[in-house]
């Protein structure tokens, strides 16, 4: 996080979230504050059994909720629930959200957390929705030598398929945007218009009054605006498309995940003709191996 003036003669200071993996912390510790809040107005107004069945829903709409967020602000709600990706991420922030071992358990292979992000359980959460475990677990080891914002978007961009018909390996991203979409008529989105595509992405921009002390007007104000945005889109749920707020990406002009990708078996069916459809057969390029030598990607 940075604090910038927006103008040089002026008081007011802009805490900026520019990193993928703090941004990501910041969106669980925000589902968190939400769900803290909720489940301490629900004790006031209900009996215990009513709480603990209560939370369960809860846990699973932040989770759905959080993962918007991270969508829409990274601009990547087009890739994400294009190709499904989205179902993972949610069950990985359930997990996150409550830290309870039923729901690390739901979490499904690959994304199946590991005995060691079982053991860390304040490591990024960035590094939990890597599809590979060994990857995972070389992250945490390494995290505080690894840039996990540039790491992060290199794997995005680098996650390769194989078609072993055609004896290649295909780009997800690269497939999903110029083939998959225009396939089942809906290739409006811009796939480049995100933060895997602009090392400069700023996720999200919050006010500050300095008056207020630094501990307090930086990451708690970002968690509050986060937090704000959740309880928006909570008490909107039932409209149509994700509901944006005071909150927005770095570009007004991002497509959203209403953006139509066509008739969803059509979509199924062009994602499971490259074998998209199974994350478990997603792998790492050669080339990512190549620019990240210190890491040993011969299981993906």
């Amino acid at each position: 996080m940075s604090f910038q003036h927006p103008q040089p003669s002026g008081n007011e200071m802009t805490a900026i979230i520019n990193n993928s993996s703090l941004f990501a912390d910041q969106v669980k510790l925000a589902a968190n504050h939400v769900m803290s809040k909720s489940v301490s107005t629900s004790q006031d107004q209900m009996g215990h059994p009513l709480v603990m069945a209560n939370q369960a829903r809860l846990v699973s709409k932040l989770a759905s909720i959080a993962v918007e967020v991270i969508g829409a602000l990274a601009g990547l709600e087009p890739y994400i629930y294009g190709v499904y990706f989205s179902k993972y991420m949610e069950s990985v922030m359930r997990w996150r959200i409550s830290n309870s071992v039923e729901d690390r358990l739901q979490i499904p292979a690959p994304f199946r957390p590991t005995p060691l992000q079982s053991a860390t359980p304040f490591h990024p959460v960035v590094i939990d929705f890597i599809n590979w475990p060994s990857i995972r677990d070389q992250m945490i080891l390494y995290s505080s030598k690894l840039d996990l914002d540039a790491m992060s978007r290199d794997i995005v961009l680098n996650t390769v398929v194989e078609l072993p018909a055609k004896r290649v390996s295909v780009n997800i991203h690269d497939v999903f945007f110029n083939h998959i979409l225009p396939r089942v008529g809906g290739g409006r989105a811009d796939g480049s218009n995100s933060m895997l595509h602009n090392r400069e992405w700023i996720y999200l921009k919050v006010p500050v009054n300095p008056a207020g002390g630094m501990t307090y007007t930086g990451f708690a104000l970002v968690q509050e605006a986060l937090a704000a945005e959740m309880d928006c889109r909570m008490g909107q749920t039932q409209s149509p498309g994700p509901t944006r707020t005071h909150l927005g990406p770095s570009d007004e002009g991002f497509a959203s995940r209403s953006a139509p990708y066509g008739p969803e078996m059509m979509v199924a069916d062009a994602l499971a003709a490259f074998g998209i459809d199974q994350p478990s057969n997603w792998k790492l390029s050669k080339d990512f191996a190549r620019k990240y030598p210190h890491i040993d990607c011969s299981l993906v």
